[in-house]
């Protein structure tokens, strides 16, 4: 039995609220100081449902003078945080929820969770700075199961908490204030070099590569930005180095975000917004002392309207950016590709050759009119991510379906449908409540690897001193081993799923390949009927420039005939 999203829709109408998601296709909502996990998407002809939902209670409960202004839910939903200007959460999301499970088969409908917050003496200080933005670290591709919280601050420091434990303090500290001002100067005062302005880091995103230590990527007011490595072997101080921008890049960034796609060992890509409304396409090709050689390719000009805000994509290559009422989807695979050959053949100090393709922009949802007529009271969502992108199964056969979910007014949880319908004949690409064409959806690889990074080493089992200690050790063995059966049952699902993906593009493919071989066949046999047309024609002209010629030749004979004879 499904339920119409219509139906969650009325819990939060008229009431702030953030969204979120994991796993591809798990969506997130908190309202009232509770969350709510949404399992089993479905598009029914154009119409939003879900098969369950989840109500999700903290304890202990949050403070009521806290105003929550940002979600973010770890890739395999397993951790959750939430921030407010002076605080920090993280919820520890019980197992049930989290292990994929088909349909959404959660055995409860209501959960109690447990509430941690995050370096709690900060906050506490005389002066406390405020949280800016936030990000997940993923670090399981180095054979760690560590998850880190990097959290930056007005302080011009990004604080780096370990998620698994109680974070306390910091497991490691960015410090930037080298770079903003003179070292002559406190906080408060000018910068050096920044026209009367102080500089200050706006945002920050991070590059994790299998078997790499990973990188902080961090931008300043006035586009310079730094690089940082970040060691979980060592407790050495992080080093940072300031990165050579693209001469063009825009003065007043406020957001930067990296763009997973599939050829992300050769290059990073980020997207940075800035306050003009302009969105930056930036290529980081890393050099030989672990730094970045850094290329503008393109820039694109967003509508004078609203606050915008990048929103991290949960496939590879896109990324999403919203505002009260609208959402852009951006694709850059098109010139992926080109920059993968470049540097295949070209020298990174040169830099790669420019690609001719550019990004495609889609508006998938556009609720503005209904904002100017709305008379609700308008609720803004606080949250930077005001748009998800989730998979959902469709009621079409054969109808491959990625759901948006945006963080709207009026409607709220606006939804919108890129689809592609493969039929017997020709393909043809239909939308709903989006402007768009086809969207083939890449599953990101931090998914799975979250998942597997939730692996525990399993104890040994060594000779006790007592019976009691050696019934201890049974009992953390077994208890080790059933979170680890837990946690590979999660992966191998979230492998099938993407298993499925394959087989149905696969077949997709295969459609498509059929339906080329026909065309080649029909411009085949009109090749031969051509040919057979210009043998014919070929015979017809020969034929009748014979003729011609004996015509010629007669002609040429009676007019010689013709002529007077000459008199003796």
């Amino acid at each position: 039995m499904r339920t119409s999203l219509s139906e969650l829709r009325k819990s939060v109408q008229g009431k702030p609220y953030l969204i979120s998601s994991f796993r591809y296709k798990n969506l997130v909502v908190f309202c009232d100081g509770s969350m709510t996990f949404v399992y089993g998407l479905v598009n029914n002809n154009g119409i939003a449902e879900y098969t369950r939902s989840v109500r999700v209670l903290l304890s202990p409960r949050l403070p009521d003078d806290v105003e929550i202004t940002s979600m973010s839910v770890m890739h395999d939903g397993s951790l959750v945080v939430l921030s407010s200007a002076n605080s920090l959460f993280i919820v520890r999301i019980s197992a049930d929820l989290w292990i994929s499970r088909a349909g959404g088969n959660v055995p409860h409908c209501q959960y109690i969770c447990e509430v941690n917050e995050v370096h709690p003496t900060l906050f506490d200080s005389p002066r406390p700075p405020k949280v800016l933005r936030l990000r997940w670290i993923i670090t399981d591709s180095m054979n760690s199961s560590i998850h880190l919280l990097a959290v930056l601050f007005d302080d011009n420091r990004i604080r780096i908490y370990i998620a698994d434990n109680i974070c306390d303090v910091p497991f490691a500290t960015i410090e930037y204030a080298s770079f903003m001002c003179a070292s002559d100067r406190i906080y408060e005062g000018y910068g050096s070099g920044t026209y009367g302005f102080f500089k200050s880091i706006v945002s920050f995103d991070c590059i994790v590569e299998p078997e790499e230590a990973p990188v902080v990527i961090a931008i300043d007011s006035e586009g310079e930005m730094y690089s940082t490595v970040i060691s979980l072997s060592s407790s050495s101080p992080v080093l940072t180095r300031p990165l050579v921008p693209p001469s063009n890049l825009p003065c007043d960034p406020v957001d930067l975000r990296l763009i997973d796609h599939p050829m992300s060992e050769l290059f990073s890509v980020a997207a940075v917004f800035s306050a003009s409304n302009t969105i930056s396409f930036v290529v980081a090709v890393p050099d030989e002392h672990v730094s970045y050689s850094l290329f503008l390719h393109e820039q694109l000009q967003l509508p004078q309207s609203g606050s915008w805000n990048l929103c991290s994509g949960s496939f590879e290559s896109t990324i999403l950016i919203a505002n009260e009422s609208t959402v852009f989807h951006m694709d850059i695979s098109p010139w992926l590709e080109d920059y993968a050959e470049a540097l295949g053949v070209s020298s990174t100090a040169m830099g790669p050759s420019p690609s001719v393709k550019s990004t495609i922009a889609r508006e998938l949802i556009s609720t503005s009119r209904n904002h100017e007529k709305s008379e609700l009271p308008y609720c803004a969502c606080p949250s930077n991510e005001r748009a998800v992108g989730l998979m959902c199964t469709s009621t079409t056969p054969r109808d491959s379906t990625t759901m948006f979910i945006a963080c709207t007014n009026d409607p709220p949880l606006a939804t919108a449908f890129l689809r592609r319908k493969t039929m017997d004949s020709q393909i043809s690409y239909t939308e709903h409540s989006a402007g768009s064409k086809e969207m083939h959806p890449n599953f990101n690889e931090k998914v799975l690897n979250a998942i597997l990074s939730r692996r525990q080493p399993l104890p040994q089992i060594v000779k006790a001193p007592s019976e009691q200690q050696l019934l201890k050790n049974l009992t953390d063995f077994f208890d080790s081993a059933y979170k680890n059966q837990v946690v590979l049952r999660a992966a191998l699902e979230m492998s099938q799923d993407r298993l499925n993906v394959l087989v149905n593009f696969a077949a997709q493919l295969t459609e498509r390949q059929n339906l080329l071989n026909q065309r080649l066949l029909q411009v085949f046999r009109q090749n031969v009927s051509l040919k057979e047309r210009n043998e014919l024609l070929h015979s017809e002209v020969t034929k009748t420039l014979s003729r011609v010629d004996r015509v010629t030749s007669f002609s040429g004979f009676l007019s010689l005939n013709r002529q007077p004879k000459a008199v003796c």
